[in-house]
């Protein structure tokens, strides 16, 4: 589900064009730029931006370039499987391909699928999914790997997938475990959609909760009927470089069992933060 609201997506939208602006200017101060590469990043951003898949027409008004230019840089990023197409309503969408080049990024540093046995041990020991977030920049996260149980109610979450940076049980730990101002929390706060409500005050003082205890939870704030926990991979300056999460129906949550699940992240973490230091 996604969970930004329309205004969010304007702001944001705003803010790559002025990233991209600035970063533009270096470029052209630099040596020159070539058109053909910023138009085909240009869509690239506009389709990870849109909820739905995209018209070429559409396509080329939203991001100001010829429809012809348009479709023939769509359909070199479809040799590459950059994006895909569907032919019934002749419309495109980002495909999972384009994960093949943001890998060295995902994984920031270190061979970080080595720890994916461990994620499936907990989510088959638990029956919770397991999921692992990485932060975009300073207002995103992007689900970089799941592990699901052999449960046949489960939630399913797509690897990709992009949420805002605060939300669910990732969220306090993100904002608990980074540099990031109280001014800035609530901006980005107060951007969000939430499911379940919760005040800014309650936020906080689960944020400040988070970083005494370790682990963060978030009980139908982010989907309602389902609970969420949380811990940070750190790195060596105290900071989350990634957060692991079970994620399990409000039904599946036993008080008496969190210990364990908490225990388990707590020791993915660990192996998750050594791995990525090497």
């Amino acid at each position: 589900m996604d969970t930004s609201d329309d205004h969010e997506t304007g702001t944001l939208a705003a803010g790559r064009k002025r990233r991209s602006s600035a970063a533009m200017a270096d470029a052209m101060s630099s040596g020159k730029l070539v058109g053909a590469v910023d138009s085909a990043i240009k869509i690239l951003r506009y389709l990870s931006s849109t909820r739905e898949p995209q018209r070429v027409s559409h396509i080329a008004k939203d991001t100001d370039l010829n429809t012809s230019t348009t479709f023939n840089i769509l359909r070199t990023l479809m040799l590459h499987d950059f994006v895909q197409f569907e032919p019934l309503s002749k419309t495109y969408t980002l495909s999972l391909g384009i994960l093949e080049i943001a890998q060295g990024a995902m994984a920031i540093g270190g061979d970080i699928g080595t720890v994916r046995p461990a994620m499936e041990r907990i989510a088959q020991e638990h029956g919770v999914t397991v999921t692992l977030w990485q932060p975009m920049g300073r207002d995103r996260k992007i689900l970089i790997m799941t592990a699901q149980p052999r449960n046949a109610m489960r939630i399913q979450m797509a690897v990709g997938q992009r949420l805002p940076l605060l939300i669910g049980s990732t969220g306090r730990i993100f904002a608990a475990f980074s540099s990031m101002e109280t001014s800035e929390i609530r901006q980005q706060f107060k951007a969000i959609r939430w499911n379940g409500p919760i005040s800014f005050d309650e936020f906080m003082a689960q944020v400040a909760d988070a970083r005494e205890k370790g682990w963060a939870m978030d009980a139908g704030n982010f989907a309602q009927g389902t609970v969420l926990v949380s811990t940070p991979v750190l790195n060596d300056e105290g900071k989350a470089v990634l957060a692991v999460t079970a994620n399990m129906f409000a039904g599946q949550y036993d008080p008496a069992k969190a210990d364990g699940i908490i225990r388990d992240l707590k020791l993915f973490s660990q192996q998750a933060a050594r791995t990525l230091a090497h």
